[in-house]
C-alpha cells in the first residue's frame, strides 16, 4: 500500500514546476525548508531536556537528522488536494502554494535519497547513494525514453486492459525491490517509476484506475501499522504539557520560515501565515522516516510525540484553510 501510494505521488509531481519555477516560489520552498530543518534540531533538544531520562543513545546526529528531517517536509498531493477542495487552487496564493510545495517536495525526497542511508547507520552509505543515484540517471536516461514509446503507443490505439495495466504495476514492485537492496528504501524505487511514466491521457488513466485500490484498500493498511506502533500508554498525564508544547512548536516551524521568506517579497503577513500554514501539511513521507527511526531505534519517544503532530497537524491546517 505505501509502495503504490508512493507510485502515484510521483505520478503526480511535476518537474517541469520544478525547473521553471519563479523566483519567489523558489525562495519560499528553499526557506520552508532550511529553516524547519534548523528549528526541527532545536525542538529536538528541546524534547531531551523535557525527558531527562531518555536514553543517551537518542542523544545522537542521527536522531537530530530524522526529527530535522521530518518538520522539513511538505506533501504537494495533499496539499493541491485540499486547495481543489477549498476552491482556491488557481488564486495567486493556491499557485504560489502549489508551486513552493512541489518544489519542497522533491528537495525533501532528494534528502531523503541522500541522508537516509547514513541516518540509518547502514554498512556502506556512499556506496548506496552512489548506486541509487546511477539507477535513478538509468531509469531517467535510458528507461523513460523506450518506455514512453512503447506506453504512448499503446495508449494512442486505446489498447490497455487490466492484463497489460499489470505489468505497469509490476514494474512499481521491482523498482522498489532495486531500490532497497540498494541500502535506501523502497519507496524511493516506487517514486522513480512514477515519475519517469508520460503525463497525459495514460497518467490520468492510470490513476483513475487504480486510485481507488490504493486509497481504499492498501493505504489503510500503512496506516493501520502507524497505528499499532502508536502507544497512547507513554504519554503520562504530567507529560501531557510536554507533548503539547512540542506539537505547537513542530507546527510552527514551517509558519515561522514562511513568514520570514514571504516578507522580502512584501507579502501581507497574513498571507505569509496562511502560506506557511498550508505548507505545513505532511504526508506519508515523515511517517516512513519516524517508522524508520523507531525500528532502528534512533529515537522512541519524539518519534511518538512527532507521530501526534502528524496527525494533529492535518486536521490543523485543514480548518485552518477553512477559517
Amino acid at each position: 500500500g505505501l509502495i503504490y501510494n508512493v507510485f502515484l505521488t510521483g505520478l503526480e509531481m511535476n518537474l517541469d514546476a520544478v525547473l521553471l519555477a519563479r523566483k519567489k516560489a523558489t525562495t519560499i520552498a528553499i526557506a520552508a525548508t532550511i529553516i524547519p530543518m534548523a528549528l526541527g534540531t532545536a525542538i529536538y533538544s528541546l524534547g531531551q531536556a523535557l525527558y531527562p531520562d531518555d536514553k543517551s543513545s537518542f542523544n545522537t546526529p542521527s536522531a537530530y537528522l530524522f526529527c530535522a528531517l521530518v518538520l522539513s517536509v511538505t506533501n504537494y498531493p495533499v496539499l493541491a488536494h485540499i486547495l481543489a477542495d477549498l476552491k482556491i487552487l488557481y488564486t495567486g496564493l493556491g499557485r504560489v502554494a502549489v508551486t513552493a510545495a512541489t518544489i519542497n517536495d522533491f528537495y525533501n525526497w532528494a534528502m531523503f535519497v541522500i541522508l537516509i542511508p547514513f541516518a540509518t547507520h547502514s554498512e556502506k552509505p556512499f556506496v548506496s547513494v552512489m548506486l541509487t543515484m546511477i539507477f535513478v540517471l538509468f531509469c531517467y536516461y535510458m528507461l523513460r525514453p523506450s518506455l514512453n514509446r512503447l506506453i504512448e503507443k499503446i495508449t494512442d490505439k486505446n489498447e490497455w486492459d487490466n492484463y497489460k495495466l499489470s505489468y505497469v504495476l509490476v514494474g512499481v514492485l521491482f523498482c522498489a525491490h532495486v531500490t532497497e537492496m540498494l541500502g535506501t528504501h523502497s519507496i524511493v524505487g516506487a517514486l522513480v517509476f512514477g515519475l519517469i511514466l508520460p503525463r497525459g491521457k495514460f497518467a490520468d488513466m492510470l490513476m483513475e484506475r487504480s486510485d481507488d485500490l490504493v486509497s481504499m484498500y492498501l493505504a489503510p493498511l500503512f496506516f493501520i501499522g502507524c497505528g499499532i506502533r502508536f502507544n497512547f500508554a507513554t504519554f503520562e498525564k504530567t507529560k501531557l504539557r510536554n507533548v503539547m508544547i512540542i506539537t505547537l512548536l513542530s507546527c510552527c516551524t514551517k509558519i515561522v520560515s514562511t513568514v520570514i521568506a514571504t516578507g522580502f517579497y512584501r507579502m501581507p503577513f497574513r498571507d505569509g501565515v496562511a502560506l506557511g500554514a498550508l505548507l505545513n501539511t505532511k504526508g506519508l513521507l515523515p511517517l516512513v522516516m519516524l517508522n524508520i527511526a523507531s525500528d532502528r531505534e534512533v529515537l522512541i519517544l519524539v518519534a511518538m510525540l512527532q507521530q501526534l503532530h502528524m496527525f494533529i497537524v492535518c486536521q490543523f491546517d485543514f480548518f485552518l484553510a477553512l477559517s
